[in-house]
């Protein structure tokens, strides 16, 4: 399996970042700073408003 991969990391798919979570390929922090990607640590599910505004203030 490739984890790695091109591109602007923001742009990412966030279902693709949940998925990475699941597998434990990625944590929760590295979700929310390098994919800006903000996920509830119990349910596990992506906190849509956080991770909008996680990728606007980016820019």
């Amino acid at each position: 399996m490739n984890i790695g991969g091109y591109g602007d990391p923001f742009a990412r798919d966030v279902d693709k970042v949940l998925e990475d979570i699941t597998l434990g390929l990625v944590s929760l922090e590295r979700a929310e700073k390098v994919y800006g990607v903000a996920i509830d640590p119990v349910t596990l599910t992506v906190d849509v408003k956080a991770t909008e505004a996680l990728r606007a203030a980016r820019g």
